[in-house]
């Protein structure tokens, strides 16, 4: 598509205020975990301080917590003054396991309600694999919370629609007695993808936030049908409405965290920069 380039930001300018490398203090302060209640169990955060209206959370993919991320928030941190928030959704890292009839839908309420317990009310979101699906429901849910959203090579309905859910079961895992976390958090996640997909995929056009996808350059489902809906899905994505922008990690496969950091980074600046312009409007 034509508008597919790699974007390299090293200056974001959000309200007025520089939050690139040179205007920030030569300090940041280590991060705070804090576990929070939000009705029976509570999640695990991990937040770096920040000043700002906005806030930079990170959203994991499925059956992965926030250490997936790699150094990613770190980076972040040392490159923007603005607050940022990484968690475990229950059953993942150091938060506790909630209910087995927990839905996607309960899991974004839960996240809200950790976030205004933090005050924290206007966030942009950073989404990858099925968290990027989950912030794709929650930006078109609650537009007065999430003003954008960058999404690292992201499970979407549109990918679900191309290959089917059929499909894509057969990549998850069946536990017909589930007994571990892991197992109770896979079981959930797949029975309550059906109904979750079909939320998405109704909610995806009413999403109006500034977007920036990035896609893995290599591809690593190993069917050449299944890469190329891949693919294709996250272009589209980026060409149902703007302002959207479309970032290619070259040099890896799906876990851009670990093996391109700087490209994730890159694209959450400029991100910001398409919010400042989209405010103007």
């Amino acid at each position: 598509m034509s508008t597919t380039r790699l974007i390299w930001i090293t200056t974001v300018l959000l309200a007025g205020q520089s939050t690139a490398p040179s205007s920030l203090p030569a300090q940041r302060s280590a991060p705070t975990d804090t576990l929070i209640d939000v009705g029976g169990h509570r999640l695990h955060l991990r937040s770096w301080a920040g000043r700002g209206a906005l806030t930079i959370v990170f959203e994991a993919g499925g059956g992965a917590d926030l250490t997936a991320w790699g150094t990613v928030p770190a980076r972040l941190a040392g490159k923007t003054a603005l607050r940022i928030v990484a968690y475990d959704r229950a059953g993942m890292g150091q938060s506790d396991l909630g209910p087995q009839t927990l839905t996607p839908f309960d899991e974004i309420a839960q996240l809200d309600r950790a976030l205004d317990t933090l005050g924290i009310k206007r966030i942009v979101l950073v989404g990858h694999s099925y968290g990027g699906m989950l912030s794709l429901y929650h930006a078109a849910r609650h537009p007065d919370r999430v003003v954008g959203l960058v999404l690292v090579d992201p499970m979407n309905p549109i990918f679900i629609d191309k290959v089917t859910l059929a499909w894509l079961n057969t990549t998850v895992p069946d536990f017909p007695d589930p007994k571990t976390p892991q197992e109770i958090v896979t079981s959930r996640l797949k029975s309550t993808m059906p109904a979750f997909a079909d939320s998405a995929r109704r909610t995806l056009p009413s999403i109006r936030v500034p977007m920036v996808v990035i896609t893995a350059g290599v591809p690593w489902f190993g069917k050449p049908p299944i890469d190329s809906a891949w693919r294709e899905s996250h272009e589209a994505l980026v060409a149902g409405g703007k302002p959207r922008e479309f970032v290619i990690a070259a040099k890896s496969k799906h876990d851009i965290p670990d093996t391109e950091p700087e490209v994730i980074v890159g694209a959450i600046e400029h991100l910001f920069t398409l919010v400042e312009r989209a405010s103007k409007r």
